[in-house]
């Protein structure tokens, strides 16, 4: 007898360059197209990553979403979920949670839904506010929720104790193939070069958002009194956000002209994880980055934070060093020391990609997401339906 392959509708909000997003297009393009049909929507206008969709594997449609309450286009997810005889429609991030449990209830059907949570602690009381009133609330009717790592499920567990039965961790994963620092020395000398990075200069690299909980201060700190005592140091930083004209004043203010490298936004953050000797991210709030996945995959060694789930991927002395968050001094002892002992640094190195080839590739994401979807529909449509 045929098996009907399960239809999955993915729900982003937006294909913008973040993390989450990210995280939902990767995991379209590698879940099983043996098992699965996959269609994603998106509501809002940022479309940066469509490019990296599988658009040969993955159906796509962008939605219109004329205004933020506007929910007149729930009425396209209902048709999409009747016609595409949706099995499970699973939603990154809540406000998709939340447009996805409208559009399957003007649908009339009853497809297993799904969240996806990639935050955990809120920017804002108004985010927390939400999250209380609103979003809990209708999780309680969704019959699985994933978070991205244990800590986050330990947090969500604690704040909501009638989701913590309904939720399972899958890390994020990253592509070993895509990411590999496959430069010689003779390449990397020429972007360096290139990037204004002199032979001598030890460089570190930052990928973040121009977000407060991301610890741009701290790191400019840091770097501002390595260069005081005569360290030869470039702070490369990609990305961008509200607050870079502040950064960009304090850098000035503290003497850092030439010393960091204002890269914006983009897209493909290999080139500078090449030119780099270490990634930096002194955050003091995290779910579980992707760029520190990304730097371990390229042979990079890590300082970070012990927040949110970096600890389950960072180990300490061995494919990085944790360090105390909002502490200036522990900045500059875990950089010193990096910059220091080369034979330490090198150790660090070759241990990094290794960390993450066993329970941080996309393979391994897909499929602990697929064995939770499967174990999520009722029995009934659990193997799939006859033609």
């Amino acid at each position: 007898m045929n098996k009907k392959k399960v239809n999955i509708l993915m729900i982003v909000p937006s294909l913008r360059m973040g993390g989450a997003e990210k995280q939902a297009v990767d995991l379209a393009n590698a879940i099983s197209s043996d098992r699965f049909n996959v269609h994603l929507i998106t509501f809002e206008k940022d479309t940066d990553l469509l490019g990296d969709l599988n658009r040969k594997k993955v159906m796509f449609s962008r939605l219109v979403r004329k205004h933020k309450v506007d929910l007149s286009f729930t009425k396209e997810i209902a048709r999409i979920i009747r016609d595409g005889d949706i099995d499970i429609v699973h939603c990154t991030l809540q406000i998709a949670f939340l447009f996805g449990f409208l559009g399957r209830w003007r649908s009339g059907r009853k497809p297993c839904l799904v969240c996806a949570l990639h935050t955990t602690v809120n920017r804002s009381f108004k985010d927390e506010l939400f999250d209380w009133l609103l979003y809990a609330p209708l999780l309680a009717f969704c019959h699985g929720i994933i978070t991205v790592c244990r800590n986050q499920k330990r947090y969500w567990s604690r704040k909501f104790p009638w989701l913590g039965r309904k939720m399972v961790t899958v890390h994020n994963g990253v592509d070993l193939e895509r990411y590999r620092d496959s430069l010689d020395l003779d390449g990397k000398s020429e972007l360096r070069t290139s990037m204004g990075i002199e032979e001598e200069d030890f460089v570190a690299v930052m990928i973040a958002g121009f977000r407060p909980e991301k610890g741009h201060v701290f790191a400019l700190r840091a770097i501002e009194r390595l260069v005081r005592d005569g360290r030869r140091i470039k702070l490369v930083l990609v990305g961008d956000g509200e607050r870079r004209p502040e950064l960009e004043a304090l850098s000035r203010s503290l003497g850092l002209g030439e010393t960091v490298l204002w890269m914006g936004c983009r897209k493909d953050p290999r080139p500078y994880l090449c030119a780099g000797d270490v990634l930096l991210l002194p955050s003091f709030a995290e779910t579980f980055p992707l760029s520190v996945l990304e730097a371990l995959s390229m042979g990079k060694p890590v300082i970070a934070t012990p927040v949110g789930g970096i600890p389950e991927v960072l180990r300490e002395g061995i494919n990085g060093i944790l360090v105390k968050p909002r502490d200036i001094e522990a900045l500059l002892g875990g950089l010193v020391r990096m910059m220091s002992d080369g034979n330490f640094r090198r150790k660090l190195a070759e241990n990094a990609r290794e960390s993450v080839r066993k329970d941080f590739t996309i393979a391994e994401m897909a499929s602990k997401t697929e064995e939770a979807l499967m174990g999520w529909l009722p029995p009934g449509r659990r193997a799939g339906r006859a033609h």
